[in-house]
């Protein structure tokens, strides 16, 4: 590779040629406080990489995502004393296969508080690989340029002139707890830096195991010995507050904003005291083993876990000037705050939460008939202004819960929250929330009452949106929606407002790229299908080019008996009602398959009543039938008849008897005119 002379210094881009239609990027930004990075949902390299995927998928009319995977660098040849963690994505367009390797350097020296993104993105085009570039060397030479990727030059190391740390600074800001979770982990690991606050904290620690000790309830005994020389507290949340309480953090909080610095600082503690009790410690311990044990200990210990729990998720209002608690009183429950409508603006250690939803806790302090409650209080944190991976987590508890029983109000109270993420959150986000109204439409329990719901909130347009972007997961999600969404009328009439058939029409022709993309193409001949119940929207789908040879391509390349394959059934059996040119052209196409593989497959429910109604619809031409009667359908449909499983005869018999008859009327030339259009 060389420099190109005309952006050899663009900033920090750097763009250099390797010979006729390659070309590598490296981009390196700037270093950023990590403790910024949370506030903008940048705090793990994993979301820059999901967004430099976006911005490469959204550059080009139609793609596929080959890799979007984490990557670990493998090298470190200057003993560069920072972490480095990675993300990688390749991505194939119409034009070029782009791979790109995304690098966080964190914990940067001297004060071990800032981070670095650096991407590495190799671009080769399509006329270069049909001229005969080798696709396997693209993915060696970003790998080989990120993993010998330094941030100094040896001379530099030789003169011990780099990596120099401000060893002070760094301890001032731990004992302040001015590090996230990671950070502390980091720090420990690699410099054996602690808080100073640690052998207090550790009598916190020892409180909890002795509780848990008392009730046999302790995994790992062996952890109590090894504090056996640590003072012992009966009350953890006391050896809390005497943390907090702390001598040297005291002399640091005076003045006029005394009480917001008190406040700032409790955050703190309960923060890295939770780090500690979820495997900070010691990995044998972690928040399970407090939050397994509520509800099944004594009840005087069972109150304490709580109000420990309480303490660590440490639910406060913004204004710092407030207090977190009453002097000597025990911190406000979590079902207290849960019915407070401020909630929404209240503050809290996002991990624990996430902690406390997926584990089943937080619906667990929800009696019987208070279901409506617990999902008002997801709807609460979906909408309110929380972290990514919280949101992440919110719309995996709904994806489970909607695969069970819910009441029509607790439906409800889901839809608008899941709505707005659906419309404004991230790619990621609009993903999970998607796949989440997937389910939430599909309930029997649901009926009419949230699809209409749905659509009153404008779904329907952001779903078409989605199907614009050349992302699978959203697309597919998207699909399944509408699947759901057009099952009425008039749903299918505010979908047709918004330039779906031009949409799905593009998804269905778009080339595939050389990637499989069988879940999208399972899901659109669906949709197209459920569209064509009006008479103009069919005959619209119809006249498009490309549409039924498209159609029956698909049909010829399904596997037998496959979900795909019932669904292109049914999408050229609807658009095969009421004109005899596509009947014929079809029936040339599927024919000889379809009555195969009918006698192949007969015992698939569904793949069998997807057959037989496109036989019979495609019997309505005399062209047809004569085709059909050359196959030896009529042999074959004897043969279903008699072997079809007991559950099922009522069923299809009179469909496949139907079929049959129509065939033997024909070939006996008595059908009636009126069926040979």
């Amino acid at each position: 590779f060389s420099p190109a002379a005309e952006t050899r210094s663009v900033g920090k881009l750097g763009l250099f040629l390797g010979g006729s239609g390659v070309k590598m990027t490296v981009e390196v930004g700037l270093p950023k406080d990590m403790a910024t990075l949370v506030h903008v949902d940048l705090s793990h390299v994993r979301w820059v990489g999901l967004s430099h995927k976006d911005r490469l998928a959204d550059s080009s009319s139609h793609c596929c995502v080959e890799l979007n995977r984490a990557y670990r660098k493998a090298m470190n040849l200057v003993g560069d004393v920072a972490q480095w963690t990675g993300w990688e994505v390749s991505v194939r367009s119409e034009n070029w296969l782009t791979h790109s390797i995304i690098l966080r350097r964190s914990h940067m020296p001297p004060l071990l508080d800032a981070a670095q993104d650096i991407v590495m993105m190799l671009q080769v085009s399509t006329a270069a690989l049909e001229a005969g570039f080798d696709e396997t060397h693209i993915e060696e030479v970003v790998t080989m340029a990120a993993n010998s990727l330094s941030p100094v030059g040896a001379g530099e190391v030789a003169r011990g002139e780099s990596f120099t740390i401000y060893t002070p600074m760094v301890q001032a800001k731990l004992d302040a707890l001015l590090f996230d979770e990671e950070g502390y982990r980091w720090l420990s690991d690699k410099f054996g830096m602690m808080p100073t606050h640690f052998e207090k904290a550790k009598v916190f620690v020892k409180a909890i195991l002795k509780m848990l000790e008392s009730e046999n309830a302790l995994k790992h005994p062996e952890l109590l010995q090894e504090l056996a020389q640590v003072s012992e507290e009966s009350d953890a949340l006391e050896a809390a507050r005497r943390l907090i309480d702390d001598e040297k953090a005291k002399r640091c909080m005076q003045g006029p904003r005394m009480q917001a610095l008190h406040s700032a600082w409790t955050f703190r503690v309960a923060r890295y005291l939770f780090y500690l009790v979820d495997g900070g410690f010691d990995s044998r311990l972690t928040a399970n083993d407090l939050v397994d044990n509520v509800g099944i200990v004594a009840p005087e210990l069972d109150k304490k876990l709580r109000e420990i729990l309480d303490f660590l998720l440490h639910i406060r209002s913004k204004d710092l000037n407030k207090r977190f608690t009453k002097e000597g009183e025990p911190p406000r429950s979590f079902m207290a705050h849960a019915r407070d409508p401020l909630f929404s603006t209240c503050v809290f250690n996002e991990r624990v939460m996430q902690i406390l939803i997926e584990t089943g806790y937080l619906q667990a302090q929800f009696s019987r008939g208070q279901e409506h409650q617990y999902t008002d209080l997801l709807g609460v944190m979906l909408r309110s202004q929380r972290g990514i991976s919280l949101k992440a987590s919110i719309c995996r508890q709904i994806l489970a819960a909607t695969g069970k029983h819910a009441e029509e109000g607790a439906l409800h109270t889901l839809a608008l929250p899941l709505c707005e993420v659906v419309q404004t959150g991230s790619r990621f986000l609009g993903t999970y929330a998607t796949a989440a109204l997937v389910n939430l439409t599909a309930l029997r329990a649901s009926g009419d009452g949230v699809k209409n719901r749905l659509v009153s909130l404008g779904v329907l347009p952001v779903c078409v949106a989605h199907l614009r972007k050349n992302d699978d997961d959203l697309v597919y999600y998207s699909l399944l929606l509408l699947v759901n969404l057009t099952k009425a009328v008039h749903h299918r009439h505010v979908v047709r407002e918004h330039d779906i058939i031009d949409t799905l029409v593009r998804l269905l022709t778009v080339p595939d790229l050389g990637v499989t993309r069988s879940k999208i193409m399972t899901q659109l001949p669906a949709v197209l299908g459920q569209l064509c119940n009006e008479d103009d929207t069919r005959e619209e789908i119809a006249s498009q080019d490309g549409v039924i040879e498209r159609l029956c391509d698909i049909y010829a390349q399904a596997p037998g008996g496959s979900e795909l394959k019932c669904n292109v059934m049914f999408c050229l059996r609807q658009l095969c009602t009421g004109s005899r040119a596509i009947r014929e052209e079809v029936g040339d196409r599927v024919l000889p398959i379809a009555v195969e593989e009918l006698k192949i497959f007969h015992h698939l429910q569904d793949f069998a009543s997807s057959c037989v109604l496109l036989l019979m619809t495609l019997a309505t031409a005399r062209k047809n039938c004569e085709l059909m009667c050359k196959t030896q359908l009529l042999e074959n449909l004897s043969y279903c008849i008699s072997d079809i499983p007991h559950g099922q005869r009522e069923e299809h018999h009179e469909w496949l008897s139907s079929l049959r008859q129509r065939l033997q009327d024909f070939q006996a030339d008595a059908m009636p005119v009126g069926m040979l259009r």
